[in-house]
């Protein structure tokens, strides 16, 4: 088992409830780790249940830590960098599923392949709502975007967009007419 006590990845600056798990991001360290139960992941961390830590992503999670530590005391919503690192939850998870090497240096031809996974499963299985689907690809691009220093997002190099919504003007039934009435419309007209 790796010593973890030099890299701290928590966040002491959020106040926690009596139950809740504090957060925090060294499971993403170890193969398996982001896929664990919250609750548990640390016992089976310091048990070696996870196996070694793997050193080519402390880097990478390091950045990710900073970003969303930047966020939190710049001000920034506890919601949203919960629904970050959720995300970033699943994106590794999936790296650990398929076995992947995770660093700063391959991690994003690795969500690329992770996008194209979550849109293919999408089109064929129904996985989630294009909106969903959408929001979890953005998140997580964006702060990967940070990471690596991208002036454009990761985003637009996959082939995910944002779906179109009709407007807070539509009602849906509303737009629809009857071809009938239309006719019948246009015949009555002097």
């Amino acid at each position: 088992m790796s010593n973890l006590t030099s890299l701290d990845l928590t966040f002491p600056m959020l106040e926690y409830g009596k139950t809740e798990t504090p957060w925090d991001l060294a499971p993403l360290l170890y193969s398996g780790g982001a896929g664990a139960k919250v609750k548990t992941v640390r016992s089976e961390i310091t048990s070696g249940v996870l196996g070694d830590l793997l050193l080519e992503r402390a880097e990478l999670v390091k950045e990710l830590h900073d970003c969303l530590t930047d966020d939190l005391v710049g001000g920034g919503s506890r919601f949203s960098a919960h629904n970050k690192i959720g995300a970033l939850r699943r994106f590794f998870q999936w790296v650990d599923q398929c076995e992947r090497p995770l660093s700063i240096d391959t991690v994003a031809e690795e969500y690329l392949g992770w996008a194209e996974h979550l849109l293919q499963r999408h089109r064929v299985e129904g996985y989630q709502t294009a909106s969903s689907l959408y929001d979890v690809a953005s998140l997580t691009a964006t702060i990967l975007d940070r990471v690596l220093g991208r002036s454009s997002t990761l985003l637009y190099s996959t082939r995910i967009r944002k779906p179109r919504g009709k407007g807070k003007a539509s009602n849906g039934g509303a737009d629809k007419q009857s071809l009938e009435e239309s006719f019948s419309f246009g015949l009555n007209r002097p």
